[in-house]
């Protein structure tokens, strides 16, 4: 390459780099694949909350719009849940490790996610006394199975689900996340 190549390159880069276009593709790529994980976990716990409300004391007996907006709250919860495991297994490092799972990561995921809700599942019904358990729900070293088998069936669905829609939706999606980029925060 002549060196009248290599600098019209380089202008070329630079000039792309600085545009508006750039900078929104630069913006809206920091949220990807943070979105779709936040999407596919709300959608995915909220069937959870719903199917699950009955093992919690109280909530049959409350109109149905009471019991719905109690799940979407403990729902949104669970989002952050989901969010702060996906930081804890980026590490800092690359962001986009949705695309290319390794065992290592989603372990992290899964773990970052099952220590938080354990300890959440005790403050809230031990200490804070925010909920109880009904008789229906099977208990182990007095945590309930649901929320338990919540954090590890539906951040594997919700895995999926985000990382087929970052893998479908290149440039085009809704979202509109630079798929290619150095993988940084």
């Amino acid at each position: 390459m002549t060196h009248v190549s290599q600098l019209r390159v380089t202008v070329t880069l630079e000039t792309e780099r600085g545009s508006p276009e750039a900078l929104d593709r630069s913006r809206r790529s920091l949220w990807e694949p943070w979105l779709a994980l936040g999407f596919f976990a709300f959608v995915t716990n909220f069937v959870w909350e719903m199917l699950q409300a009955p093992l919690y004391i109280g909530m049959t007996q409350l109109p149905w719009w009471r019991g719905t907006a109690i799940c979407a709250f403990a729902t949104v919860g669970d989002v952050v849940i989901a969010l702060v495991a996906y930081a804890g297994a980026t590490a800092g490092r690359e962001r986009w490790w949705l695309r290319r799972p390794s065992i290592r990561r989603v372990t992290l995921y899964l773990a970052v996610g099952l220590v938080v809700t354990l300890v959440l599942e005790v403050v809230n019904v031990y200490v804070m006394h925010r909920w109880s358990y009904a008789s229906a729900m099977p208990l182990v070293l007095g945590i309930g199975v649901s929320p338990i088998a919540q954090w590890l069936i539906v951040p594997i669905v919700t895995l999926v689900l985000a990382r087929c829609h970052v893998e479908r939706a290149g440039p085009h999606s809704l979202l509109k996340g630079q798929l290619d980029g150095d993988g940084g925060w």
